[in-house]
């Protein structure tokens, strides 16, 4: 009982950075898009554009935490179903990991589409992710084990090699 508002204390503070978070990473996240996408186009890339994005805040906002939506969701039913029923709980949960592998390799452009477009909002630019990744599932898959060893190797230096990996 002594603990409680200490507990609460922190509680706020783990809300207040995860608000944080929220809002400062979807921004930025954009801006390092919108510098990825210049690198690749040979474009000038500068160390502002990751804060270029602010004035579509609430645009990134929206579709990160309809990515969210849509992957956490179904938490709400598999916990409950391990707790209560373990032999369904592990098949819920086997078919959910598939599942969010599958949707978050789906959305995995999101972020690229709305910086191509200005106009673009956190749907249409779900939408579009999703179109361009049709197809693309199995591929991106390959991409991503191709570089575990690199990932791996970048542990090994404490993050140094991760920069060279980026």
């Amino acid at each position: 009982a002594e603990y409680m508002p200490l507990i609460g204390g922190a509680a706020i503070i783990g809300l207040a950075i995860g608000a944080i978070f929220l809002f400062l990473g979807s921004v930025v996240g954009l801006g390092y898009r919108k510098y990825t996408l210049s690198l690749i186009d040979g474009e000038p890339a500068e160390f502002r554009m990751l804060f270029s994005q602010f004035h579509r805040l609430w645009p990134a906002v929206r579709m990160r935490l309809l990515i969210e939506a849509v992957i956490l969701v179904p938490v709400i039913v598999v916990v409950p179903m391990m707790v209560f029923a373990w032999g369904l709980g592990i098949i819920l949960l086997i078919v959910y990991l598939v599942a969010v592998i599958y949707v978050s390799f789906g959305l995995v452009l999101a972020e690229f589409a709305m910086v191509e477009d200005e106009h673009c909002g956190a749907r249409e630019a779900l939408r579009r992710s999703w179109a361009l990744m049709t197809g693309r599932r199995i591929d991106y898959c390959f991409l991503g084990v191709s570089f575990f060893g690199w990932m791996l190797l970048s542990v090994f230096t404490f993050g140094i090699g991760g920069l060279f990996l980026t």
